[in-house]
């Protein structure tokens, strides 16, 4: 953060731990404005009141507004839902008073847990100092900076924190790679973060708008992976990637024929004749009017400059005139190698005396 940045203010996340602490007390005797957000997630009784004494009183002390707030956890999982409230109650504040973002006390150690909790993943796990996340700026200005600091710090302007008893707990699967952590040096440590890094330079230098399968077949076992993973999330937000799914979809490619795996009930994942990629099931249109310009078809975008008539989709018995004699239609689709989730929504222009006129990106000018 720069110093023009100090005369904005933001809001802060502060759970009364040492983490949350040292970052508002940092924040305060560097000047930054800002306000405080607290919430009581209602799972440990009286350390929750006493977090709440600690952060009212550091608020009131130094004059810094305090949004305060109870979670009240009904089903699902715990550690997603809580998250997803405190972040929009986030929003809520920043829109309402208009503030620059929100920071938070991340700190390298949860790097590490980060790293450590992805072991089998291979998408990106890093956390980054400035991000857009639910339309809101996020700050972590402490990613650098290991835990061992921030307890030091504390010790030296003898702030006052609650050491959150559950963290050891092996309830939850971070609390278990955070007491993991604590058998490792700083350069195992330093080690494990460098090799995350390249591991994501790495992921983000692929690409996958679309595969071709000719290229996909060259790549290691690795790349298959990372490419499938970029290609459905660059079409789905927020799926969750079974390996088995990626295993599937790899050995397929070796096989012949068109293959479809689903995603979810809307989208599929299809393997064709050339290429892999994202399908999403939408209702056909069976027919409409022609039009001159630019024309959209069950997805299928083509351009009609030469044509009066009517769009509409496949037919069995379908068949079109090539020069002197006629080919059926669903031979044409073969022989052209269109997808078979393709066909049955594929424009078919058809003039006035219902005959085939033309099949845009098929065969032009029959």
């Amino acid at each position: 953060m720069n110093k023009q940045s100090m005369q904005t203010k933001y809001l802060v996340a502060v759970s009364g731990g040492v983490d949350s602490i040292v970052l508002a007390h940092y924040l305060l005797t560097n000047n930054y404005q800002f306000a405080i957000l607290h919430v009581n997630h209602q799972t440990r009784y009286h350390e929750n009141q006493f977090e709440y004494n600690l952060v009212s009183s550091f608020a009131e002390s130094n004059q810094i507004d305090l949004y305060y707030y109870k979670y009240e956890h009904k089903s699902g999982n715990f550690q997603s839902m809580a998250r997803e409230f405190r972040l929009q109650k986030a929003k809520n504040i920043i829109e309402d008073n208009h503030l620059k973002g929100l920071i938070l006390g991340h700190h390298f150690d949860d790097q590490l847990e980060n790293i450590l909790m992805s072991q089998e993943k291979i998408s990106p796990c890093l956390m980054h100092k400035h991000k857009l996340i639910n339309n809101i700026n996020v700050y972590r200005p402490m990613l650098k900076i290991p835990k061992s600091k921030l307890y030091k710090y504390a010790k030296k302007n003898q702030l006052l924190y609650n050491e959150d008893y559950t963290n050891e707990s092996t309830k939850y699967q971070r609390n278990k790679h955070r007491i993991e952590l604590k058998n490792y040096s700083e350069i195992e440590k330093q080690e494990l973060y460098d090799r995350q890094i390249k591991k994501e330079i790495h992921y983000n230098q692929i690409i996958c708008q679309e595969i071709m399968i000719e290229n996909f077949k060259k790549k290691n076992y690795l790349d298959q992976q990372i490419m499938l993973i970029k290609l459905i999330r660059s079409k789905i937000f927020k799926i969750d990637i079974k390996k088995q799914l990626l295993n599937d979809i790899i050995r397929s490619v070796s096989s012949l024929g068109y293959k479809e795996f689903y995603l979810s009930p809307k989208f599929k994942v299809i393997k064709g004749y050339k290429q892999i990629y994202i399908f999403e099931d939408k209702p056909i249109i069976n027919q409409m009017s022609l039009k001159f310009g630019v024309n959209d078809f069950n997805g299928i975008t083509f351009y009609n400059k030469d044509y009066t008539g009517t769009i509409r989709t496949f037919k069995p018995g379908d068949k079109v005139k090539i020069r002197n004699y006629h080919k059926k239609v669903s031979r044409l689709f073969i022989d052209l190698k269109v997808e078979k989730n393709q066909r049955n929504r594929w424009p078919i222009i058809i003039n006035q005396k219902n005959e085939i006129v033309s099949i845009p990106k098929i065969w032009e000018d029959l």
